[in-house]
Order: C-alpha cells, then sequence, then structure tokens
C-alpha cells in the first residue's frame, strides 16, 4: 500500500491542529468530506466509520456508460459491470467527528482490484483540499486519515431557523350535533361548533392559554373554516397556518380520482393570496408557511414543478413536507412527521435524533446554494381510533395518565428541534386531542403551556451573564395534572 497524507496545514512553521471544543448540538459540529475512488473492481464500497454520517451523496465522474454510484448506509458504493476502470465521486456530510485521532476508512473491492482512494476536506464551498491520498491492490483496504485534517475549516454549523414555534394541529369538522356520536370516547363539555365564530375565538383563547404560537387548519379546499380561524386569531393574539390534505386533492374530491399535482397547486396559490399577507398567518423569514399531510403522494418531480411555478407567479410559500424522506427536501423547505405513535418510546428518541441532524444540516451538503431547511418534531399525549370502523389497522396508545405526553416532549426536546408540532389540538375521533375534555379536564393545555415554555427555554438556553436563569421552571409536566 502507498500511502500519502497531504495538506498538513501550516502556520508559523507548525501544523494548525484544531482545538477540541464542546458541541451540545451535532448539528453545529459538522464536516463536509469528499472522496474519489478509482478502481477496475466490478463492486466496491467506500465506507467512513467514524463519526455520525448526517447525509451521503454518491455520482460517477468517470467510467463506462454501465457503471452506477449509490449510497448504501455509510458506504459509497460502485457497480460497474464492464471491465473498465471506473471512478465515483462520494460526498459525506460528518457530524460528531473527535477533534484528534484518526478517521477510520474500509474499502471492500470483488474482485481484488488496484484502487486509488483520495480523501479531500470539502468545508469550504467550491474548494475540496486534497488531505490523504492510498493506493492499493487487495479485495479490503484499511486506513486512517488526522481527523485535524478533515476538520479543519470547520465545524460547519447548521444555525438556527429563526423563532422556535409551537403549532397544533386543528380540525373544523365539529358541528353541535358532533358530540352525540357514538364513535367518540372523549368530548368537549362546550360542545362547540367550528362554524360559529364566536366559538371559534373561544377555542383559539384556550389554544393561547396553552403555550401555542399557531394552529394549522386542515384544509381541503373549503375557504369558510379559514375565514373564521383568521377572524379569531385576530380575535385572540395568536397565529394561523393550514394543513393541506393532500389525499383530498382529486378531481371533484372523489377517492376514485388520481391525486392531481394541478389541484395542489392551486391549493397552495389560493392560501397564498387569500391568507398569506394577513398578518394573523404564520410566516418564517417573511415567508407564509403551509404544512402539507402527506406530501409523498406527489412525487419530488411534480413538487419541483410546483414550485417552479409558484415562484415564477411571484408567490414564494414556505412548503413543510409531512414526509422523512431525503428525495423531497430537495424540492421542498421543511418536513415532520404528522404522529409518531406507532413507535416505541427508543424509537421515537432515535427518530427524532436521525431526523433533526438530517434535515436541519441538509442545506450543508449542498454549500452556499441550499437555504436552512426547517424540521419540527411531533407530539401527541396519546391515540385511540379503534372505534372509527374504516380503519383497517387501528390503534391504541394509552396516554398513561400523562406520561406519555411528558415522554414525547422530552424526546423532541433532547433533538433540538426548530418547531413542535402537536399533534392535536382537536382530532377527537383519533382521542388525540389536548384541549379541555371531560375526562381529562384542561390537564393537557396545562401541560402543553409548561412544556411549551421550557422548549423555548432549551432554544434559548441561559446565558452567561444571567446564570440565575433556568429551563427547569416548575418541574415534571405530569406532576401538573394532580
Amino acid at each position: 500500500m502507498t500511502r500519502v497524507i497531504l495538506a498538513c496545514f501550516v502556520l508559523g512553521g507548525a501544523c494548525a491542529v484544531l482545538q477540541a471544543g464542546r458541541f451540545d448540538d451535532p448539528a453545529n459540529n459538522v464536516a463536509r468530506v469528499r472522496a474519489r475512488l478509482t478502481t477496475s473492481a466490478q463492486r466496491a464500497d467506500l465506507s467512513l466509520e467514524t463519526g455520525t454520517v448526517a447525509h451521503a451523496r454518491a455520482g460517477v465522474a468517470s467510467a463506462a456508460a454501465d457503471a452506477r454510484a449509490a449510497i448504501d448506509g455509510r458506504a459509497c458504493r460502485l457497480e460497474n459491470e464492464s471491465a473498465q476502470e471506473a471512478e465515483i465521486e462520494c460526498l459525506w456530510l460528518v457530524a460528531q467527528l473527535p477533534a484528534q485521532g484518526l478517521a477510520e476508512w474500509r474499502v471492500l473491492l470483488d474482485p481484488p482490484a488496484d484502487a486509488v482512494i483520495e480523501i479531500y476536506n470539502a468545508n469550504r464551498d467550491n474548494r475540496p483540499r486534497l488531505v490523504d491520498r492510498i493506493t492499493d491492490e487487495a479485495d479490503e483496504i484499511h486506513f486512517g486519515t488526522p481527523v485535524r485534517l478533515l476538520r479543519d475549516g470547520g465545524p460547519l454549523r447548521a444555525g438556527s431557523a429563526g423563532v422556535p414555534r409551537v403549532v397544533a394541529f386543528y380540525y373544523p369538522w365539529y358541528l353541535h350535533a358532533t358530540w352525540t356520536d357514538p364513535l367518540l370516547k372523549d368530548r368537549s363539555p362546550r360542545r362547540y361548533s367550528t362554524d360559529q365564530e364566536p366559538e371559534v375565538v373561544v377555542e383559539f383563547a384556550e389554544a393561547r392559554r396553552a403555550g401555542l404560537d399557531a394552529l394549522a387548519m386542515s384544509w381541503n379546499g373549503v375557504n369558510r373554516p379559514m375565514r373564521l380561524a383568521v377572524a379569531a386569531a385576530h380575535q385572540t393574539g395568536m397565529l394561523v397556518s393550514t394543513l393541506v390534505e393532500t389525499d383530498a386533492a382529486r378531481e371533484g374530491g372523489r377517492k376514485r380520482n388520481p391525486i392531481d399535482p394541478k389541484i395542489m397547486e392551486a391549493w397552495i396559490a389560493e392560501n397564498v393570496d387569500r391568507y398569506g399577507s394577513d398578518p394573523v398567518y404564520l410566516t418564517a423569514g417573511g415567508r407564509p408557511v403551509i404544512f402539507v399531510y402527506a406530501a409523498e403522494l406527489i412525487d419530488p418531480a411534480d413538487w419541483r414543478t410546483i414550485m417552479a411555478n409558484m415562484r415564477a407567479s411571484g408567490r414564494d410559500p414556505l412548503i413543510m413536507a409531512e414526509t422523512p424522506q431525503a428525495a423531497w427536501l430537495d424540492v421542498l423547505d421543511g418536513s415532520f412527521l404528522y404522529a409518531n405513535v406507532r413507535m416505541s418510546a427508543d424509537e421515537v428518541t432515535r427518530f427524532n435524533l436521525t431526523q433533526s441532524l438530517a434535515v436541519r444540516t441538509y442545506h450543508l451538503l449542498h454549500g452556499s446554494s441550499r437555504e436552512r431547511l426547517i424540521w419540527a418534531a411531533t407530539v401527541s399525549p396519546g391515540y385511540d381510533d379503534t372505534l372509527i370502523p374504516t380503519r383497517v389497522d387501528p390503534l391504541f396508545r394509552d396516554r398513561a395518565d400523562g406520561a406519555y405526553y411528558d415522554a414525547q416532549w422530552q424526546a423532541a426536546i433532547a433533538a433540538r428541534p426548530d418547531w413542535v408540532l402537536v399533534t392535536s389540538w382537536n382530532e377527537w375521533y383519533e382521542n388525540t386531542q389536548i384541549e379541555t375534555s371531560e375526562l381529562y379536564g384542561d390537564a393537557y393545555v396545562r401541560s402543553t403551556a409548561a412544556w411549551a415554555r421550557r422548549f423555548r427555554c432549551e432554544m434559548n438556553p441561559p446565558s452567561i451573564e444571567r446564570p440565575d436563569r433556568s429551563c427547569d421552571v416548575e418541574g415534571p409536566a405530569s406532576d401538573r395534572r394532580r
């Protein structure tokens, strides 16, 4: 094996060594690493074994037409059906590299073949620097690159997406007669109608008492409920947004018709035009925020067209997509999951940490050409749709006297989200409501207010100048339900 370590950055006659720092948020401790692998092997995997991979991309730099590059977990993979040499280029965003030591690499070659591996520090936009080069002929190659060479010029930081928000999903399909429906396990003691403005105002006033910034209203092309919500927001100091129901974007709203991206485009345009400039409509960076439920029902290519048409028309909405998939992040502005109630507590924790790092650092993969995306964590008090006869796979998630909700908030805050979304304010049929109810009183209103304060404090932590200030204002939320 031939080995050359390059770019020992000279400063005053000595190598510059990065000093170890403390990074509480892995999204603010990121390095961008590029590699080139040249080999005649038919299959090759190049893996970075150190740190946490937030994102990775692969492409063919030069080869015959039947060579392909892809990412498989940590591995950048070449598949080459020809007998000719091929070259692939790999790019990683890596968090939590150690301050010192070696970044470990592994190369697998099938069949055994010659290989040239070049490692680049890509922390500076459009200026990758070669820091390591390996040449060998084998079936498996292991080597380490000094971490200081990969960290130089960094760390790259996700930075802030602005004001931390707490938003709950709101449903406008309740009339006075709804509350007699036997499919409801719990009910509002107010027996309100979402079609009566004074009663909607009461709902919004309680949402403000719950510490919410905004209610995002389920929307499928009908405007009267949204007009009432906007009026209520004006009277209560709340903000309002929309949760567009992708599955309803069909001709005539009929299930037998396919989802139509043109209807989605028209709906987004209508929301921007009717409500986007209203001072009570939720914005981020001056852009009206629209949440899209089940965004994956429209493929990324169609979304790209929708957003291009929006910009061409002078509209600039910020689209929060309900999807954890990276393909949609290429064209939309943020990501959330409507509910995580089918996950175990450990799965929720891992999901939140993984998604938070991936979404909040996504723009760093593109250098300065991409705006920072927004990641919103979701919290729910529980879930029970077992009375809904049309549910194929009903689910019951016990509230556990509020302990489940506390655990959801703890997992959300630990992942340092930009926003927290509450599922839901009033989805009574799925029993995710947090508003005042006959079974729980206002326990979840008070709990949400306490957790919202904690979240905002954690995202804006006590400063050195104010060491007396603490985020532990009132103790565990479950204690406040007694």
